[in-house]
């Protein structure tokens, strides 16, 4: 007996109660259910990273329990599709779409979730950034929120050869903002004394010190958080650190925190990065001749695309729990409805700082 919005359609509980006026379900039932790890910052589970309990925001270079608590909130109160990302399969193959899928468009196609077909609807979950939001809500507040300018890393120098051009680059949610005027030095990668690439998680060796002073970094993804891996190159003199990624897609935003990081880091994705490195060959143990500018470029919206609609996380491969149902990592300002943590975040929901209740406002909050 209600009448709901969008006939046919999936709500997540605590919204179909809302429009209902009344509880829908069973008495006493949770309706939802979150864990959180108590062990973490002990060894082996963020090793030194702690909650943060505290309600003032000033967690430091620890986790703000506050921002995640809101985060798995806003994933039970409707932040999500329940249509399987993979196979674009709706609920339990019923034929009734997630109140999610009529905001989410494919650029591709024009159409969304609602008028695509299951392989259409998998393939954009796949897309980059060829997947958006197309509620009215949050289109309006992206230039409130929202930066312009997009990071990029401008590649030049005499020894740069192919791999001269500009490449799209992923923000960090530490050090330095990127502004306008670059920072500009020659680029130089961390090696082992193999001459294997190094992670950078460790603080760097005199030889490493000595190729990375008053240059930028270029370093591998893995092992250990971003921010360890810029305070490490930053020690050792750099001015400036490109994170490679080590998986296919887009160049990902960086996660983390550490005020005490003041340098500049980006990403450039798994594709970009080989192209930079394959410049690298032949270098000193001080220069490379191969230049790197990181800095912002144009008047696009961080996180959004050309026409001002707001990116949705669409990597490739998926990512099971985050593809789909969350903002894209390109945002910045950043997003509490990221896949992962920032440390800038704040605890607001509401423009000019955060875009989640908007959202929700679109689906009929």
């Amino acid at each position: 007996n209600v009448n709901f919005p969008k006939p046919g359609t999936w709500y997540s509980y605590a919204l179909a109660n809302k429009i209902a006026g009344a509880y829908l379900g069973t008495a006493n039932a949770a309706q939802i259910n979150s864990n959180f790890n108590v062990n973490l910052g002990n060894a082996n589970c963020l090793t030194g990273t702690f909650w943060y309990y505290g309600l003032d925001g000033n967690h430091g270079a620890n986790i703000d329990f506050v921002a995640v608590l809101q985060h798995e909130l806003g994933h039970g109160v409707g932040f999500q599709t329940f249509t399987n990302g993979q196979t674009g399969v709706y609920l339990q193959n019923l034929g009734f779409p997630s109140i999610w899928d009529h905001f989410l468009m494919g650029t591709s196609t024009g159409l969304t979730w609602v008028q695509m077909t299951a392989a259409q609807r998998a393939a954009s979950a796949l897309s980059g950034n060829g997947l958006i939001w197309s509620g009215a809500g949050v289109t309006a507040v992206i230039p409130s929120v929202l930066r312009q300018g997009l990071a990029s890393v401008a590649i030049s120098g005499p020894a740069a050869g192919a791999a001269t051009g500009t490449y799209g680059a992923g923000e960090a949610s530490f050090g330095a903002a990127l502004t306008a005027a670059d920072v500009t030095a020659q680029v130089m990668p961390v090696l082992e004394s193999s001459g294997a690439r190094s992670l950078g998680c460790n603080a760097f060796t005199t030889n490493q010190a000595t190729g990375v002073n008053g240059r930028i970094a270029i370093i591998d993804r893995g092992t250990c958080g971003f921010a360890v891996k810029a305070k490490n190159a930053q020690n050792a003199g750099a001015i400036g650190v490109i994170i490679h990624n080590n998986v296919a897609g887009a160049a990902p935003g960086l996660g983390g925190s550490d005020p005490t990081v003041v340098i500049r880091t980006v990403s450039v994705s798994q594709a970009d990065g080989n192209t930079i490195r394959s410049a690298l060959n032949r270098i000193s143990r001080t220069g490379s001749g191969v230049i790197a500018a990181i800095g912002l470029r144009g008047s696009q919206f961080a996180g959004a695309d050309a026409l001002g609609r707001a990116l949705m996380f669409a990597p490739n491969p998926f990512q099971g729990g985050s593809s789909v149902s969350h903002y894209d990592t390109t945002m910045t300002r950043n997003q509490l409805m990221e896949p992962s943590i920032n440390g800038d975040l704040t605890q607001s929901l509401v423009p000019p700082l955060d875009m989640t209740f908007p959202l929700l406002q679109d689906t009929g909050w």
